[in-house]
């Protein structure tokens, strides 16, 4: 049990405390009162370490019975360091274009007796390109041992969709809690992402309607206590999947008289993009002049013909907005357009040519999984296009770089929905398996004061072609490189790159870059020290020691095959004229190093298999053993 609030937070000196646990599940505390362990702690025994605190965050959905919708919510967090505040004292709040935000109220209390008050220039909107809206607040004078309190409604008429409760967040959170209020007759689905362990069940009770007494509401509850923060793990390739959050979903109202959906179905959410997306076929001019020529022959042919017009005559602008995508004739007259754009101008192409194709709409795997029962578009995030080919689907995408057939590796995803007037919704997409590879020569010299210059050729195959594509077509070849090298050698100089394609296999590219990485040997005693210069190698153990929370995720199945050649500088041989070679294998991943050495040249090959994208928690230890065994070798 903890100690009750104080009447106020300024009145600290007076009535001794009564006994009242302020994660009780009836329980709100009062708009500006808090105990005075909440008031003085320099830390929490539950989180010794933590920076900010979330001491209780609740939300309350009310929906009234004209259906309209109310959100509440009250949250205050107590600042314990610099960084903490620095995370905390920057609140974002999400409402639709035709939300209303009402009754904001917020604070910092700075113990013992003051309030700094947070006014309209501590605050400011933001605008997305769907016309809605954020409101950002910036807390003042945050510093250790403040609390951060903040409250507000958000009224919305939309309520075939309800925002997702994160019970888990970056700080350690006392009390969570999200209350579900209905009339009579409204029924709703709920379902959680991700919870370690069992799921918070609902707590259900008939509470008054506090604008209308007189009328009852059905209120569900629920409520998480100590819930540690989340903190991402190495090689995770999000953190939307692991966070306990909970998913609602309004389903039908009934009365006397009949049933009514709330929220529409899968099938209706997607014939309404098919008629959005009909407009813009509408709307476009000149798209049959733009590919005349292009089509023509088989439908496979004609497929192919008009995949490569589109994803080589039209240069990426980024992966744009599938629900909102540019004009297409703007597309065609500027030769520019996101992804999005493309893979919707590919579609009325194909359809023009008599080629059945639907567009399907994808949640990149980056941004989490797809959640089925939570029936909202604002899930999706790409657009890919299904093409009925021989009678059998083929999924294309005209990103750069992507061969037919073959889609960027963040949407090559198990399920996505197709979009259609009749018979669209949710479907297994099932994208082809590709075969990822990287052949990498490099020829490196080091200097005498240890610096290192090389130059490297790459031959990329697969997902490790598309990705250096798509990083030319946006101007970010270089950065594309030094980040790819980053783990290997860190600051890495990148003087030249040069990307082609490999002369009679045009899904296979060559990429060339001339390197310079400073101090990459050590002198002492006039000796020289360094690794090998592996490219694709770590300079630190992704998978240290320890429990695993979380499974190991990987970008996609490919074979990384490095040989390099290190030519010491004039003068320097070597102490040690052989080098063992190392070998290590799980079920998912496998390594082989062997090195070559003469006088004053090492030469080394590394092969290194990824062979499954997930690898579950449990298996972490023999991850960890085998990763130990690539670093001794690599080292």
């Amino acid at each position: 049990m903890k100690p009750a609030p104080l009447l106020t937070a300024v009145a600290l000196l007076g009535a001794p405390l009564a006994t009242l646990s302020a994660h009780a599940a009836d329980t709100a505390p009062e708009w500006g009162e808090f105990t005075r362990e909440e008031l003085f702690s320099t830390h929490f025994e539950e989180a010794p370490t933590a920076g900010a605190v979330i001491l209780y965050d609740h939300g309350t959905v009310k929906i009234d019975p004209k259906l309209q919708l109310r959100f509440t919510r009250h949250c205050r967090t107590k600042v314990f360091t610099e960084a903490g505040g620095r995370a905390a004292g920057i609140v974002r709040i999400p409402y639709g274009k035709d939300d209303k935000i009402l009754n904001f109220s917020a604070h910092t209390v700075v113990p013992p007796e003051n309030f700094a008050k947070v006014e309209n220039k501590h605050m400011k909107e933001e605008e997305n390109a769907d016309g809605s809206r954020v409101l950002v607040v910036t807390f003042p004078e945050v510093r250790p041992g403040v609390i951060l309190e903040y409250s507000y409604t958000r009224w919305s008429k939309n309520v075939s969709r309800l925002d997702p409760w994160v019970f888990q967040n970056d700080f350690y959170t006392r009390a969570s809690r999200m209350d579900l209020q209905l009339p009579p007759g409204l029924s709703y689905q709920s379902s959680f992402g991700w919870v370690p362990g069992l799921a918070p069940r609902a707590a259900t009770k008939t509470v008054l309607d506090p604008d209308r007494p007189d009328n009852e509401l059905q209120q569900s509850t629920w409520m998480q206590e100590d819930v540690p923060a989340f903190v991402p793990e190495p090689m995770l390739s999000n953190s939307v999947d692991y966070r306990t959050t909970l998913y609602l979903q309004l389903t039908t109202l009934a009365s006397e008289m009949k049933t009514t959906n709330i929220a529409p179905g899968w099938d209706q959410l997607a014939a309404g993009v098919e008629d959005a997306w009909g407009r813009h076929f509408t709307a476009a001019k000149g798209v049959a002049s733009w590919a005349a020529g292009s089509g023509g022959g088989t439908p496979e042919e004609t497929a192919r013909a008009l995949h490569i017009h589109v994803r080589d005559g039209v240069a990426d602008t980024g992966t744009g907005n599938p629900l909102a995508p540019e004009p297409l004739d703007e597309v065609i007259r500027t030769g520019r357009g996101s992804v999005a754009a493309k893979n919707l101008l590919l579609l009325h192409l194909l359809r023009e040519a008599g080629v059945p194709a639907r567009g399907v709409l994808v949640r990149a795997r980056s941004a989490g999984r797809l959640q089925a029962s939570w029936q909202n578009l604002e899930q999706f995030d790409g657009l890919l296009v299904r093409a009925e080919i021989g009678g059998a689907p083929v999924l294309l995408s005209a990103a750069a770089g992507c061969p037919f057939g073959v889609v960027p590796p963040d949407h090559s995803v198990a399920r996505g929905l197709v979009i259609a007037s009749a018979e669209g919704g949710l479907a297994d997409l099932e994208p082809r398996s590709v075969d990822s590879r990287a052949v990498v020569g490099t020829r490196a010299r080091l200097e005498p004061n240890g610096d290192l210059v090389a130059r490297t050729r790459w031959t990329l195959a697969g997902y490790e072609a598309i990705l250096a594509s798509q990083a030319e077509a946006e101007g970010r070849s270089r950065e594309y490189v030094q980040e790819t090298l980053r783990p290997a050698l860190g600051d890495v100089s990148v003087s030249r790159v040069e990307l082609s394609p490999q002369e009679g296999s045009p899904d296979t590219v060559i990429l060339e870059a001339d390197l310079m990485v400073q101090a990459w040997g050590r002198t002492t005693d006039g000796k020289l020290t360094c690794r090998l210069p592996f490219l694709f190698a770590s300079a630190r153990n992704p998978m240290p020691a320890g429990a695993r929370r979380y499974p190991v995720e990987f970008d996609f199945p490919s074979t990384r095959d490095e040989t390099v050649e290190l030519h010491l500088p004039e003068g320097f041989t070597l102490d040690k004229k052989t080098r063992a070679g190392a070998k290590a294998a799980t079920g998912e991943l496998a390594y082989v190093l062997a090195p070559e050495t003469a006088e004053n040249v090492i030469k080394a090959r590394r092969r290194f298999e990824i062979r499954e994208t997930v690898v579950q928690e449990g298996r972490a230890a023999d991850l960890q053993a085998f990763y130990a065994t690539v670093q001794a070798a690599d080292v």
